[in-house]
C-alpha cells in the first residue's frame, strides 16, 4: 500500500509541474510581441554588473609627468609604478616589468604622448 501511496504522489508533482509548464506557455502566448522582446532585452551586459574601482592615479604618477618633452619610464614593482631615475633610461632588466611614456611635440607644436610598455622575459 505504501509503494502506491508514493507512486500516486510522484505522479500529482509530474502533473502539477506539467500544468505549471502549460499555464506559463499560455500566459506567454497571450503577450504582444513588444512585451515579449522587451522581456528578451533586459539582460545586462556582463561588464555592467563590475564594480569599478576609484583610483586616485596621483599617488603613483606626479602632476607634471607628461607636460613637457620627453621620455619617463616606470618600473613595475609589487603592481604598483615607481618612477625610474633618468641615468637609468634604457636599462631594463628580464625579471621586471616597465611603462614608457613618450612625450612630444606634433607637426603643429602641441603635446603628444605615446605610452609603451615592456614585460620582461622572466617577469612574474
Amino acid at each position: 500500500r505504501r509503494r502506491g501511496e508514493a507512486a500516486d504522489e510522484d505522479q500529482k508533482k509530474v502533473l502539477k509541474g506539467m500544468t505549471d509548464v502549460a499555464a506559463a506557455d499560455k500566459d506567454a502566448a497571450n503577450q504582444s510581441p513588444a512585451d515579449t522582446a522587451a522581456e528578451s532585452i533586459k539582460a545586462k551586459k556582463w561588464d555592467e554588473a563590475l564594480e569599478k574601482p576609484t583610483l586616485d592615479y596621483s599617488e603613483f604618477f606626479d602632476e607634471d609627468v607628461g607636460s613637457m618633452p620627453g621620455i619617463t619610464i616606470w618600473e613595475i614593482d609589487n603592481f604598483y609604478p615607481h618612477q625610474t631615475e633618468d641615468n637609468t633610461h634604457g636599462q631594463f632588466f628580464e625579471g621586471d616589468c616597465y611603462i614608457v611614456l613618450n612625450t612630444f611635440e606634433d607637426e603643429n607644436k602641441s603635446l603628444d604622448w605615446k605610452i609603451y610598455f615592456w614585460i620582461g622575459e622572466k617577469a612574474t
